[in-house]
């Protein structure tokens, strides 16, 4: 093999090598700056009226704990922009677990709860619990169990208490 082949196969790895690490950079970039976005598109409790003022903080926190009366308001977050919701951040039991709801910052109504992602979210559990049967410590494996039992409980719990009245968060 010739100088002249070895430095063009050489020049070519690199290049491919490069390019490849460039598209990967120049992807996960533009995924970074359009991450809410993305997120609004993806997630219905994002989705807010359009109207941006006045924003009615105290009519947030009444229609969110009114909705969720066994948990506290820890903070309501100032909306992105137009269309999207405010974030709500509860504290909810003994132990204090934060929970994260969405509300219109102008009617204060909390977004709808997603069910579908909820069952997303189990299955993988699920899932993940059978593919680490017998690879777990006991400790893993109660922590593991406990988890899918608490969040399978408030599954049921709240696919019972579905608002008969539609969310008024507007879904596109």
């Amino acid at each position: 093999m010739t100088a002249r082949r070895t430095w063009f196969l050489w020049h070519s790895w690199i290049g491919l090598t490069a390019g490849l690490m460039l598209f990967v950079i120049s992807w996960s970039g533009t995924v970074a700056v359009f991450s809410d976005e993305l997120d609004w598109l993806l997630n219905p409790a994002l989705h807010a009226s359009l109207e941006r003022w006045p924003m009615n903080w105290s009519a947030v926190r009444q229609h969110v704990e009114n909705a969720f009366p066994t948990a506290k308001v820890f903070q309501i977050a100032k909306p992105l922009g137009a269309g999207f919701a405010s974030e709500v951040i509860l504290l909810y039991g003994d132990d204090f677990q934060f929970w994260r709801v969405y509300a219109d910052p102008v009617s204060g109504q909390p977004g709808p709860t997603n069910l579908a992602a909820a069952q997303q979210i189990i299955d993988i559990l699920s899932l993940l619990e059978q593919k680490t049967r017998g690879n777990l410590t006991a400790e893993e494996r109660q922590l593991m169990e406990q988890l899918l039992y608490e969040l399978r409980m408030r599954f049921i719990e709240a696919s019972k208490t579905g608002s008969p009245e539609p969310p008024r968060i507007i879904i596109p």
